[in-house]
């Protein structure tokens, strides 16, 4: 007896080996087995539930159902519907009765707008049944007849493991349709029963595809394919990253070895329910010509757009590459890692087109690196300058350089073609320090912008350009506060390409006390000098028309204010508790309007300061309000003599500023003294 029991599990388990190991007949149809195929307005499932008996065989019940979930269906409102209809497998060849195939297009049934035709493109046998699939067949044989008399070739024969453990065979059509075993085609714009059947009309008429997307077995998943990805690879859209044969060759030195990697596309397997593309990886070691290591290194697929990673063993999807991000933009891919796009182009190699991004791991806020080897590029179908797996970071994946992708033998992909200079202008906005300066950077108009500096500044020189990779960005503004509160700050040049300055640039600003302002900027903001307590005399250049409200307030030091004869408004209180202020000069021959305000000037600047006007304009501003309020207006030229002018150039004499202070060379414009002498130039 127990010999008996032992045989019969031998000969059990022999069997399951024999059915695994003929991939070539698959698993035969079953109960339990589904599909179901998904549509942008539509469900469909098939089922096989039960089972029936006809002309002395034995069919499974497969039970067709489709449901629609939105306006666009064929049929003016939504709903559900079913049929049945027997199938079989056998040796290889998937089979149904021809008239129960036929009942289903006709009027009485639902799916009667696949359209009924006697010219079917399937075979029919002598007991009656059409063979829906054939998987006998070989490369080179013709598969069917359609009816306009073309014929489907096989292009194709190979094996693919489902997750379930078996091994089925796999036909690929001169038309590009695969056909897996038992399973049926995967990739056709019918279904299951219709996959070479399907009305014109139908096709046309629905908007959009209804494809296969899963194949399960009492509900577990078994195969899947993504059904955008899908759609993608009918309209032609293929991703060149899986084409078989493709392998990517990376030279490396991190200073241990030095030699060679390569990953290869070797097949595809089933990991999870979806269709992967599998990766081989080889490391060599160059100066002994040894493999290192070699075998499976984990599989791509494709997900929302997405170019994803399964490592080996494990079932947490890497997102590793997106293309059809823009330049200018941050995002995110999977833990820890953001990337910002500086630009996107196409490059060309012979005939193909590759489309590229420059890419450089930081967030949209943080300040760029100035290194240039930070930068890298993903191309499409191509990768990653970094190497194909780039987010595994680590003393090999820092060191290696791509030398090329390759189909077969041609090289599709060489290291020039990765960095070659783009014809496309750059349009990134990015943050960069230079010298305690924080900018913001235009590529796309070439300026910079700055925005902030640093607490450690004594003396600050605004340079007329900032350079990155290369480039050069014009400095053409001050943003708002970019000085604010900066107490350690003395002195601030500022170049003749700023076009504009904002507000509160130097509010606060406790210990300044020059500031050389461009003879090119037009106004003077809101606040920018509030609380620069050490500012004693401001010469602001010709071509400023506007003064902005507080922009001098509480500059208690200031006894001398120069406005240009360009300045046309003074706003409200643009000089409030300037307690020290004794001369105002203003070479504007039309009074400034000051708006609404009654005080652009402290109150008390009314009675102890003097203003100066030119000589013709000294009765316009005694009528004009409030500049009538000064005590004393006089006209410009009674002070000349008072004050020595002096253009001579820069000699051997004795030069200072007003604190005192040896300089090199006289200013073009300003005050300063000479020989023990005040001079104005």
């Amino acid at each position: 007896m127990r010999q008996k029991i032992l045989l019969l599990i031998i000969l059990i388990g022999n069997l399951d080996c024999f059915a695994q190991d003929l991939p070539r007949y698959g698993e035969l149809l079953c109960e339990g087995l589904s599909w179901g195929y998904n549509g942008k307005t539509m469900i469909e499932s098939c089922e096989i539930s039960g089972s029936k008996m006809k002309n002395d065989k034995l069919y499974g019940l497969l039970h067709l159902e489709r449901v629609y979930y939105g306006s666009r269906a064929l049929l003016p409102t939504d709903g559900q519907y079913s049929e049945v209809i027997g199938i079989r497998d056998e040796k290889g060849r998937i089979y149904v009765d021809k008239e129960e195939y036929l009942n289903l297009m006709t009027g009485d049934s639902y799916w009667s707008y696949v359209g009924r035709s006697d010219s079917l493109p399937y075979e029919t046998t002598p007991d009656g049944e059409l063979v829906l699939y054939d998987f006998n067949k070989n490369v080179g044989e013709v598969y069917c007849k359609m009816p306009d008399e073309s014929e489907l070739t096989v292009t194709k024969v190979d094996t693919l493991k489902t997750e379930d453990g078996v091994s089925r065979r796999r036909l690929t059509l001169s038309n590009g349709l695969d056909l897996i075993e038992g399973v049926g085609c995967t990739n056709s714009q019918g279904l299951l029963l219709f996959w070479l059947n399907p009305k014109a009309s139908y096709v046309k008429n629905l908007y959009d595809y209804v494809l296969l997307t899963g194949f399960s077995k009492d509900g577990k998943r078994i195969l899947a394919r993504d059904y955008d990805t899908t759609i993608k690879e009918l309209n032609g859209y293929h991703n060149k990253m899986f084409s078989h044969g493709r392998r990517w060759v990376y030279d490396y030195n991190n200073g241990e070895t030095k030699g060679t990697l390569t990953y290869s596309i070797e097949g595809d397997t089933l990991l999870y329910g979806y269709r992967r593309a599998k990766i081989n990886m080889t490391l060599t070691d160059n100066r002994t010509n040894k493999i290192l290591r070699t075998g499976y290194a984990g599989a791509f697929f494709e997900q929302e757009d997405c170019i994803c990673y399964l490592e080996p063993g494990s079932s947490k999807t890497c997102r590793l590459y997106k293309l059809t991000w823009q330049s200018g933009h941050t995002y995110y891919l999977y833990d820890e890692m953001w990337y910002y796009v500086l630009h996107t182009d196409e490059v060309k190699v012979g005939n193909d087109s590759f489309r590229r991004l420059h890419l450089l791991n930081m967030r949209s806020y943080d300040e760029i690196s100035r290194d240039k080897s930070k930068l890298y590029y993903w191309v499409e179908g191509i990768g990653s300058s970094r190497g194909l797996l780039d987010y595994k970071a680590g003393t090999l994946m820092d060191s290696i350089q791509f030398v090329g992708c390759y189909d077969g033998d041609k090289c599709v992909f060489a290291k020039e073609d990765l960095w070659r200079e783009s014809d496309v202008p750059y349009c990134f906005s990015v943050k960069t320090r230079v010298d305690s300066l924080l900018y913001q950077l235009d590529a796309s108009a070439g300026t910079a912008r700055l925005i902030r500096a640093d607490d450690s500044l004594h003396h600050c020189v605004i340079p007329s350009f900032v350079d990155l990779w290369g480039m050069d960005f014009s400095v053409n503004k001050i943003e708002d506060e970019a000085f604010l509160n900066r107490k350690n700050l003395i002195s601030v040049e500022i170049p003749e390409s700023i076009s504009s300055i904002g507000k509160r640039i130097f509010s606060g600003c406790t210990s300044l006390c020059s500031a050389k302002l461009p003879s090119t900027i037009d106004s003077i903001g809101e606040s920018t000098f509030y609380g620069c307590e050490r500012l004693n005399s401001i010469i602001l250049p010709e071509g400023i028309t506007k003064i902005g409200q507080i922009s001098f307030a509480k500059c208690s030091a200031l006894k001398r204010v120069d406005l240009p004869a360009s300045i046309a408004a003074i706003e409200d209180n643009a000089f409030r508790e300037c307690t020290g202020l004794e001369h105002v000069y203003c070479h504007a021959t039309t009074v400034p309007s000051t708006g609404n305000s009654r005080h652009p000037f402290y109150k008390s600047s009314y009675q102890q300061a003097t203003l100066h006007v030119p000589s013709a304009s000294v009765n316009l501003y005694k009528k004009t309000e409030p500049w009538n309020g000064f005590k004393s207006i006089v006209p410009i030229e009674e002070e000349t003599d008072a004050i020595m002018v002096q253009k001579s150039e820069p000699d051997t004499h004795l030069l200072f500023d007003l604190l005192g202070r040896p300089v090199k060379d006289a200013p073009k414009h300003g005050i300063y003294v000479k020989d023990g002498r005040k001079v104005i130039r």
